[in-house]
């Protein structure tokens, strides 16, 4: 069952943000197979943060570039979703990781906190289930260097999402 959570995600990051390149550094891991892909299930023993912390612990061990947790449900309001992230991103400063990973946030229902619920710009991250995107400082910052001037991708993203209707958006999330 989680496998089918998995690929749904796989298929909105190969067609969605690779496909319309909203993340010019998503290519590379993607078609490497170094994202690393978690099911954390809510209701069950084993709370998020402390899915959260585990895989934290198991990236500095392993050769991933990076871990999207999804969290199964379409059903998290998105209140609630920021306040489990708020609690990811302490627990990363509570074990001063900081410098070595960043947060991502996307959720079904992403709004940006100066934009409409109804503005397009707000599918940059927006994706099929609440997800916690955990990334590498050190990937990132080559990435970057490698990118050049990164002010330039929301930017262009913004103007891509505002070109296209809503309808064709809401198929990548059907």
């Amino acid at each position: 069952m989680d496998l089918n959570y998995v690929e749904e995600v796989k298929t909105w990051i190969e067609r969605f943000v690779i496909g319309f390149n909203l993340c010019p550094f998503a290519k590379q891991p993607f078609d490497a197979d170094k994202i690393k892909y978690l099911v954390a299930d809510l209701e069950g023993d084993i709370s998020l943060l402390s899915v959260f912390e585990k895989e934290l612990k198991s990236l500095e061990e392993n050769n991933y570039a990076t871990t999207v947790i999804i969290i199964p449900t379409k059903d998290l309001s998105f209140r609630n979703y920021l306040d489990l992230f708020e609690l990811c991103e302490a627990s990363l400063l509570k074990l001063e990781l900081e410098d070595r990973f960043q947060l991502a946030s996307f959720h079904p229902d992403y709004q940006f906190a100066d934009s409409k619920s109804t503005d397009q710009s707000n599918y940059t991250n927006r994706s099929p289930y609440p997800l916690i995107h955990i990334l590498r400082a050190d990937e990132l910052e080559k990435a970057i260097q490698s990118y050049g001037d990164t002010s330039k991708i929301y930017k262009r993203n913004i103007e891509l999402l505002n070109k296209m209707s809503k309808e064709e958006l809401d198929k990548y999330y059907a």
